[in-house]
């Protein structure tokens, strides 16, 4: 190009490393710049997690186990920070978990890495309970996707050690974090929520709540809050669940918004 200035002309690949070196040329002869080298990311603003924010305060986590999990500038795939695993001992667990609303059907996606006992100790990745994927030995940065299905979920980060022996780092990473696309709509419990049955329906009514527009109906054969559906989306004050009886058991609750 003969200008001072260059305007990439496609959108770059996320999660990539890219090398740029401008060469100048004349008639004499080149000069070649420095190289420059960046990573880019990729942010949804309210369903991507990096850890930027050099703790766990941009989602509500929950740090269970014999050790916490930290935040740590040492090993990143990209950006400032990554989340590492806890410091544990042998037949200890560090866990990093996560509930929240799944508006729509997905995936989940993240960067992961591990150093630890090979078949051994590992990192466990569960969404709701259920192992999804384990991982063990000397494992570099690899991006990993998981589907999702609506509702309420749980994902859970553990790293677990076995009875005896320590190898390697001895611990897991885990960076960029991209959630399916979530209900983060502020929501109100609206009051008198009350519970009739008709025949095989089951009547669900409440009152109305101030500036609501819609309600959300979620049910669940549990109480357990990874368990819950939406049922259906309502712009009024009632709502009947056809066959609502068919369980031996059903929980209901409803979100204004």
């Amino acid at each position: 190009i003969n200008a001072n200035s260059y305007s990439i002309p496609n959108v770059l690949s996320s999660y990539t490393t890219y090398f740029f070196r401008v060469i100048s040329r004349n008639a004499v002869g080149q000069t070649e710049g420095p190289v420059w080298r960046f990573t880019t990311m990729y942010s949804d603003a309210g369903n991507f997690e990096g850890f930027e924010s050099g703790d766990f305060s941009s989602f509500s986590w929950n740090l269970t186990g014999n050790a916490d999990w930290e935040i740590t500038d040492s090993t990143i795939f990209a950006g400032t920070y990554s989340a590492k695993s806890g410091a544990i001992g042998n037949n200890e667990i560090s866990e990093l978990s996560i509930s929240m609303n799944v508006e729509t059907a997905g995936n989940i996606s993240f960067y992961r890495k591990i150093s630890s006992e090979a078949g051994a100790d590992e990192l466990i990745f569960y969404i709701d309970g259920v192992m999804q994927e384990n991982w063990s030995g000397e494992e570099d940065w690899s991006l990993v996707s998981y589907a999702v299905s609506a509702g309420f979920r749980t994902f859970k980060w553990s790293y677990d050690k076995n009875v005896s022996s320590t190898s390697d780092d001895d611990s897991a990473w885990i960076d960029c974090i991209t959630f399916p696309a979530l209900d983060q709509t502020p929501h109100v419990a609206p009051q008198n929520l009350q519970l009739n049955i008709t025949g095989n329906d089951v009547v669900l009514t409440w009152d109305e709540t101030a500036d609501a527009t819609l309600y959300k109906v979620y049910y669940s054969e549990s109480t357990n809050t990874a368990d819950f559906l939406l049922l259906d989306t309502t712009p009024e004050t009632s709502y009947t669940h056809i066959n609502g009886i068919a369980a031996e058991k059903m929980f209901y609750y409803v979100t204004a918004q």
